[in-house]
């Protein structure tokens, strides 16, 4: 990455971080206005925490480690703190409806493509991450949801057509969000497999494995036996501190390499 493409991601990263955290603090102040302090707002406090936790991760390894792979960490960072701690919640309306499905493209289309992407990049290039065609067709979801929502929000709320745009916006982003993180699990679980034991890369890889294990498993569990899955979300903290570590271990194995 050159010098003045470094630059111009930092300022687009951080420019897009910040701008996360202060959705994070305007929903809690909205949730507060409506609801007061209760058991609610205590667990959306700790959601909006887990988000930020999120982009602060983003934005060290991305600071230390600068790198076309490490933009797509970053990236997903960002998106996964816009997600936790929810959307604002503004009165019903045209505006409340479109920030909702901003926040869904974002939270969930986005993050999840550039996740998917970056296990295909790091820390080295699956030969299909080279090819140009298949890694846009990764983003081909993320433009249908876009147009969907478009659609939504220009007919009138009456229209049947209306309720088929939502259903299939919905279903999209179940299925996107759903198969690009198994394959991300199953990409990261393969370098395992295919590492040296003796290098100390595959020892971070099992880290991130784990990380992953130990943010999704508690929320699958809850959401299958029907309980409050809110609680359990908290788990994902797992994830971006293990990744932080595992991607600044990496990093340190491989200049210690070349010295």
């Amino acid at each position: 990455m050159s010098e003045n493409t470094a630059i111009g991601m930092r300022r687009i990263v951080a420019m897009a971080a910040g701008s996360v955290v202060l959705w994070r603090v305007a929903a809690l102040v909205l949730v507060y206005q409506q609801d007061g302090i209760d058991d609610s707002w205590v667990i959306k406090t700790l959601l909006a925490i887990l988000g930020v936790v999120f982009v602060a991760c983003g934005l060290l390894v991305f600071w230390r480690i600068p790198s076309r792979a490490i933009v797509l960490f970053a990236g997903f960072c960002i998106c996964s703190g816009l997600h936790w701690g929810g959307p604002l919640d503004l009165p019903p309306g045209q505006l409340r409806t479109g920030l909702i499905l901003f926040y869904i493209l974002v939270s969930g289309f986005l993050g999840s493509t550039f996740l998917l992407q970056f296990t295909l990049c790091f820390p080295q290039k699956y030969r299909v991450a080279d090819k140009r065609n298949l890694i846009r067709s990764l983003y081909a979801p993320v433009v249908v949801a876009t147009v969907l929502a478009a659609v939504y929000l220009i007919l009138p709320p009456a229209s049947s057509i209306r309720g088929t745009t939502n259903g299939l916006f919905m279903l999209l982003h179940g299925i996107v969000s759903n198969l690009f993180a198994l394959i991300a699990f199953t990409l990261v679980a393969s370098r395992i497999l295919h590492s040296d034991p003796t290098r100390p890369r595959k020892r971070y890889m099992v880290l991130m494995v784990a990380g992953m294990l130990t943010a999704w498993l508690p929320y699958l569990v809850a959401a299958s036996v029907g309980v409050d899955t809110d609680p359990w979300n908290l788990m994902m903290l797992a994830l971006p501190v293990s990744f932080t570590v595992a991607l600044f271990g990496i990093e340190r194995a491989r200049t210690e390499s070349h010295a």
